[in-house]
């Protein structure tokens, strides 16, 4: 029987060195070093030895072959979503105003389209030009099929989603880019109904002054009719914005929004400032219902902080009104009683010129109506000076 391996220390100059026999005969040396170079102590170069003549007769370690590199194990790949699972990951992380619209058209439109069942990497232009047609030809809910609007809107969200894809670099490019060209332009589904959606003045005039409608209902479609602001903006709408010592007509000035979904008060949709140009029968109708109509619905006088025309009924009472709650501008009981058509909230934008067509003696007729005789009591005076106007609209007036 052979003697146990065992290696040896020895000295050379002011370094230890270590070495050994090898199985081949050979001698294997080399300097007593720690990890970081530093020569080592005779009890520490014994240890090193030690440790090396076990791992080589162990067969773990051999100088002659190079330590053996076990095979790496396999890396579990995850499995790339698809584009429906994707874009329901990617909805929920969106935070901006219209993200539950965006949600909803993906649960809408992208998860039942076929290119939701692709895996995200695989989506290649052809994918999103089969989509643009899947929407063309896909039935809308409201009968016949979906509207260019409503086609773009939701090849849009798409886009985003795989913009953002493109960022996770689960692809290099942008698939819808390509095909963008292929989208249908814009254009009404019904060509004939956009014609039906200004108001006349004997309809604005029924909207401000008919007594079949309430009080408070008629303020708002007076400042909405008068004024062209968003729903949302007049819902903001505090008597501090109202500035009665401008001349020759006084102002409101509008800086804010309740938001259609979140209800949360907010800056504008274009975050502008717009000071608009009151009219004189617009006038007459704020400062009554300043003056009476305001403190006889809520049992106090308004205060300048206070909002013009808050909810006047159920539990969100004094609350700011929602936007979504006047998305028709007519009740259903006034269009049957006046022989007046449903008009959209956005209609009144596209009859803003109507101010200017009524005449003195009818607006300050429906005013009249509208406000009542009662000398009114003086609005609070603001002298706040706006950030900028409001438009050409507003120049117009002013001049």
């Amino acid at each position: 029987m052979g003697r146990d391996l065992t290696g040896w220390v020895r000295k050379r100059g002011r370094s230890f060195y270590v070495g050994f026999f090898l199985r081949s005969g050979k001698t294997w040396e080399r300097a007593a070093r720690d990890e970081h170079g530093a020569p080592l102590s005779r009890e520490d170069a014994k240890a090193l030895i030690a440790a090396l003549v076990a791992d080589y007769v162990a067969l773990r370690w051999d100088p002659e072959v190079g330590t053996p590199v076990p095979e790496p194990e396999p890396i579990p790949v995850e499995a790339v979503p698809t584009v429906s699972q994707y874009a329901n990951a990617w909805g929920s992380m969106q935070r901006y105003e219209s993200a539950p619209e965006d949600r909803a058209t993906v649960a809408r439109y992208i998860a039942r389209a076929p290119i939701g069942a692709l895996p995200v990497d695989q989506v290649r232009p052809r994918h999103a030009r089969a989509f643009i047609q899947w929407l063309i030809a896909h039935p809308s809910e409201r009968g016949g099929t979906l509207a260019p609007r409503t086609i773009r809107n939701a090849f849009d969200v798409l886009r985003r989603v795989l913009r953002s894809a493109v960022v996770d670099e689960l692809l290099t490019s942008n698939p819808c880019e390509p095909v963008r060209g292929e989208l249908p332009e814009i254009e009404d589904k019904d060509p004939t109904a956009r014609a039906k959606w200004d108001f006349s003045r004997e309809e604005i005039e029924a909207l401000i002054s008919d007594e079949r409608l309430h009080l408070d209902r008629r303020i708002v479609h007076a400042l909405r009719l008068l004024t062209g602001a968003r729903i949302g903006e007049i819902c903001a709408l505090r008597w501090s914005d109202w500035d009665r010592a401008a001349q020759p007509l006084t102002k409101l000035t509008i800086s804010r929004a309740i938001k259609s979904i979140s209800r949360a008060e907010g800056s504008t949709k274009t975050r502008a400032i717009k000071v608009v140009p009151v009219h004189p029968a617009l006038e007459r109708v704020l400062a009554d219902w300043w003056a009476r109509g305001w403190s006889e619905t809520f049992g106090r006088e308004p205060r300048a902080e206070d909002l013009v025309a808050p909810t006047v009924r159920g539990g969100r009472r004094g609350e700011p009104r929602t936007s979504h709650a006047h998305h028709t501008l007519r009740t259903r009981r006034f269009e049957t009683t006046s022989g007046c058509s449903a008009s959209r909230t956005c209609d009144t934008n596209t009859s803003r010129d109507t101010r200017s067509s009524l005449g003195r003696s009818r607006t300050e007729a429906t005013a009249r109506s509208c406000a009542g005789s009662r000398t009114p009591r003086r609005a609070p005076r603001t002298t706040a000076t706006p950030a900028r106007t409001g438009g050409a609209s507003a120049q117009r007036s002013r001049s």
